[in-house]
């Protein structure tokens, strides 16, 4: 394991994938080379020329690769509101990662990854997808956060660099689809969708009012909201947009008591919408039948909830949350090998040991010749390929840069503590 070494200010750089993330400060165990930001990387050799044959052993065949390494790069929130979901999210990708490259890595290439803190800031995150170009890193893989995603994409699609799998849920992302860029996140307007025809099957019709964050294209989560509660045979009665990481939510919380809707719809980072729902408690209030949220199924969301929130919120996740799970059973022996381990696993934690999983196996798959086009070729082929068990069965096509249409069912409930706990159940839904 090689340790993540401080580079400079709001910057960090790891190397063959080991996340040190709980600051940028401290001292490496180890000490690697590294890039200094802001100058050039070493030359690596261009791509395998097209029509000629692909060679049988490992050699540099694209910018970011080498005979001996497949470097990726990663912007996230390692310091900022979000550090801790985010860090739990790098922290089981590197879990998968330090398993392939022990075992020689992939067709002899060990995975690096460069990891820059953008604090959940749109320009940092711009500033981050050049500097990981110029190194020049193969990919970008796996950026935390909505905010982020959708302002370096276009940075990558210009350059014609991929990038993997971001936690994001804004439309534009997918619509109309990027070449370079590939998700497993449904996006936020369909899990709307989903949750408002759930609710409403199993508590029955009724108003609905939304409380979202300023993302890119809140504005849109509003209308697709209202929307889709009027096709359902229910009343939109308001809506509300807050900015991340606002410190008194009792403004909302006497808003939402006001409207008094039947169903609260929350589109929302998880510690956020604990901290609204603790507020509407405190003002004695919660909807009548059901709360009901994107985003919100991690222990970050759950640890800090008031327990008279129990039985009373639903969500959809991308993959298992429940550690109990067969299905978590391989990614929770990956997240107990870090030292420290990856504690009290959630949303963003199996998101990021599904997602390396499925990284390493369509690297795998694309054989010794990795090359940037090589790798889309073979995401655009993937069908029903299920390399994790955490994640449901991903298929994509030259138009559909979406993997996944479906997802996990999960509640907040109290467990036999009295701590609020994810109960996932049995059943998925589909997302369109």
């Amino acid at each position: 394991m090689v340790a993540l070494r401080p580079r400079s200010a709001g910057t960090c750089v790891i190397l063959v994938a080991t996340l040190l993330v709980t600051s940028c400060g401290g001292t490496p165990s180890t000490v690697a080379t590294a890039t200094a930001p802001g100058t050039a990387a070493p030359s690596v050799a261009t791509a395998t020329a097209r029509g000629t044959a692909a060679p049988s052993v490992a050699t540099a065949t694209a910018p970011g690769v080498t005979a001996t390494s497949i470097a990726l790069g990663v912007t996230s929130q390692v310091t900022g509101l979000g550090a801790s979901v985010c860090g739990s999210m790098q922290e089981s990708a590197a879990a998968v990662f330090d398993a392939a490259n022990a075992k020689g890595g992939v067709h002899g290439r060990k995975i690096q990854v460069t990891l820059l803190d953008d604090a959940g800031s749109a320009p940092k995150a711009v500033a981050n997808s050049q500097q990981m170009i110029q190194q020049p890193v193969f990919a970008g893989f796996l950026t935390c956060g909505t905010i982020s995603s959708v302002a370096m994409y276009p940075i990558f699609e210009a350059q014609k660099v991929p990038l993997i799998f971001p936690y994001g849920g804004a439309d534009e992302l997918i619509t109309p689809t990027k070449p370079q860029l590939f998700m497993v996140l449904p996006l936020y307007p369909q899990q709307e969708k989903a949750l408002i025809n759930l609710a409403f099957e199993k508590y029955g019709k009724g108003s609905v009012m939304i409380i979202t964050s300023k993302l890119s294209g809140y504005e849109n989560y509003i209308s697709e909201a209202e929307k889709y509660t009027v096709a359902a045979g229910g009343k939109f009665v308001g809506s509300d947009a807050v900015n991340n990481g606002t410190a008194d939510y009792t403004p909302y919380a006497l808003r939402a008591k006001q409207l008094n809707p039947d169903y609260l719809l929350l589109t929302m980072n998880a510690a956020d919408a604990s901290r609204l729902i603790n507020a509407m408690v405190t003002q004695d209030w919660l909807p009548s039948k059901h709360i009901i949220g994107t985003g919100i199924g991690d222990t970050a969301f759950t640890s800090g909830l008031n327990v008279k929130a129990a039985g009373k919120i639903t969500t959809l996740t991308p993959v298992v949350v429940d550690p109990s799970s067969p299905a978590a059973a391989e990614c929770v022996k990956l997240m107990s090998s870090r030292k420290p381990p990856v504690q009290n696993p959630g949303i963003f934690a199996f998101y990021g040991c599904a997602a390396a999983q499925l990284l390493v196996a369509t690297f795998d798959k694309v054989g010794v010749n990795l090359t940037r086009e090589s790798v889309l070729s073979t995401l655009n082929s993937l069908k029903d390929f299920a390399p994790s068990s955490a994640l449901p069965p991903i298929t994509f096509t030259p138009n559909n840069h979406l993997g996944i249409n479906t997802m996990f069912v999960v509640d907040v409930v109290a467990g036999s503590d009295g701590k609020l706990i994810l109960k996932q159940q049995d059943k998925t839904v589909q997302i369109n």
